[in-house]
């Protein structure tokens, strides 16, 4: 081993504050050690773009409110999930007019807060007293206590690996008038469908049409959806509706229909049946935060009358010739 003597320093201050170094000075005269020094923090400086490399690559992108606009959050329909249970003056653990779609019922013990994160569980299991159509399966809803309309919504999620499904929605069922806004409804737990982001809107009935019709859009991923946290939003507003993934616009349409006031839904449904050795299986949110447009500093975009594909550039659907209030297929 070389030992501290003439000609020799021992360098401290390091991991090598053990190694002992020659002292020599090289031809500018700079010590050995304060080479070493220099290349450390030189490999320190690579590290650290190293990582905020790899963040940039893997986290979503947190979009928030769109430019153009001023905003302001709306705290009804704004949650971090951040303590130990679901927060009651918001939301039910359950949909108070629906039971689940046949056979997978809402049970309340999958809806549970953990984590900082709310968590929607299918499982495959049969509960006792319950209606003849639901048996086999359980699922999850949470539906919030007052209603909204229009704004800004934005949710981070990964959905579950089953067939079961992972939505976002918002509807309204009154007697009067009956219309639905689907964020989302993603199935990535059927073959072909991993990267599958179907949106839709709704129209029940209304004060001037008496049949159900809807227009559904299926948007696909660059990657499997369920492969990690992913962020989903809706703007929502009297001329526009736009749904967004990762803070980029993936489908736009004329704002025709929706102006009831509707209500949030987070929830698990069963089309058809899920494969049992998929479960149990959980729908994981991060937060759901709100806001409310309060006054326009750009004019908004105007493009009446069009379902426009905006990846793609097309025109997806147009306004039937004959039938005001109702889209075709463009081309037809």
């Amino acid at each position: 081993m070389l030992r501290e003597g003439p000609g020799f320093e021992r360098w401290k201050g390091s991991r090598f504050a053990s190694v002992e170094i020659p002292f020599r000075r090289t031809p500018c005269g700079h010590r050995l050690g304060a080479e070493i020094r220099m290349m450390e923090n030189m490999t320190a400086i690579m590290i650290a773009l190293a990582l905020i490399l790899l963040l940039t690559l893997t986290e979503p992108l947190m979009a928030g409110p769109p430019k153009g606009a001023k905003w302001e959050p709306i705290p009804e329909f704004t949650d971090e999930f951040d303590g130990k249970k679901l927060d009651g003056s918001k939301w039910y653990d359950h949909n108070p007019t629906w039971q689940g779609r046949p056979p997978g019922f809402f049970a309340t013990h999958n809806v549970t807060v953990s984590d900082g994160k709310l968590h929607l569980t299918a499982r495959a299991e049969d509960l006792p007293g319950l209606p003849k159509a639901y048996h086999s399966f359980t699922t999850a809803a949470v539906k919030s206590k007052t209603t909204v309309l229009y704004g800004y919504f934005e949710i981070e999620c990964r959905p579950m690996r089953s067939r079961a499904s992972s939505s976002f929605w918002f509807y309204n069922d009154a007697k009067e008038e009956w219309t639905e806004i689907d964020v989302f409804e993603l199935f990535v737990g059927v073959p072909g469908k991993e990267k599958s982001d179907y949106t839709n809107v709704h129209v029940f009935h209304s004060p001037t049409e008496s049949e159900h019709w809807d227009r559904s859009v299926i948007w696909t991923a660059p990657s499997k959806l369920a492969d990690k946290y992913h962020v989903y939003a809706l703007e929502w507003d009297k001329d526009r509706i736009k749904w967004y993934f990762d803070g980029k616009v993936i489908r736009e349409i004329q704002n025709t229909h929706w102006h009831q006031p509707l209500y949030m839904n987070f929830d698990s449904e069963t089309f058809g049946s899920p494969d049992k050795k998929d479960l149990p299986s959980t729908y994981s949110i991060k937060y759901i935060r709100s806001w409310r447009k309060i006054e326009d500093v750009e004019p908004a975009s105007s493009d009446r009358g069009r379902v426009i594909d905006l990846l793609q550039g097309n025109i997806l659907w147009v306004k039937h010739p004959r039938l005001p209030n109702y889209y075709q297929e463009a081309g037809q």
